[in-house]
């Protein structure tokens, strides 16, 4: 049986333990597979902003190329993937973002435009100072549809404002100047024109 001297631990091993490498002379490598993969993940650790950069400038010249990689590790990957989107889906911007999906399919369902974009909701939420538009609370706020999706209401600037549950559920279909008190009403109005 032959063996080989490990270049960096020193050790003497079966030929089967070296990694094949056709340029050297018996045509294995100089480094053991187990001090190989410590190097490899040494260097990497040292270098992992630039194999990063490397990484991003390759996938964006490589766009084809890069999905076709990408779609094979989720492949290969499924509980991992699902397990990542699942914390993902737990995080705020998970929630916001499948909310949002779920009113533009319901919008598209029913033929009306759903364009409201997640920077247009940010802005909307800013402009009710992060507080439920008809009565101020600031208790879990969710998207709704001022003029209802049954009434006509599209999903989109000027239409989304924020509430509170209660008040969300309370209004439910009814036309918002029929459900609002009429200052409130005025108010809301008012803020959706700025």
């Amino acid at each position: 049986m032959d063996t080989k001297c490990c270049s960096i631990c020193g050790k003497y091993k079966d030929l089967n333990e070296f990694h094949v490498a056709n340029l050297h002379k018996d045509g294995r490598a100089s480094r053991c597979k187990v001090c190989s993969s410590i190097y490899i993940k040494n260097y990497y650790q040292s270098h992992r902003d630039e194999r990063i950069e490397y990484s991003k400038e390759w996938e964006k010249d490589n766009p084809e190329r890069s999905n076709i990689r990408k779609r094979a590790w989720e492949k290969r990957n499924k509980e991992k993937v699902y397990e990542i989107h699942n914390q993902w889906r737990r995080t705020d911007n998970g929630r916001r973002c499948r909310l949002m999906s779920e009113n533009r399919r319901r919008a598209r369902k029913t033929g009306l435009p759903a364009t409201l974009t997640t920077e247009e909701w940010l802005l909307t939420l800013e402009l009710f100072g992060k507080a439920c538009a008809y009565c101020g609370s600031t208790d879990d706020i969710q998207q709704d549809h001022f003029v209802p999706v049954t009434l006509g209401g599209p999903y989109e600037f000027g239409n989304i404002v924020p509430a509170c549950p209660k008040c969300n559920i309370s209004k439910h279909n009814h036309p918002p100047e029929e459900w609002c008190n009429p200052a409130v009403y005025d108010s809301v109005t008012t803020t959706l024109r700025k």
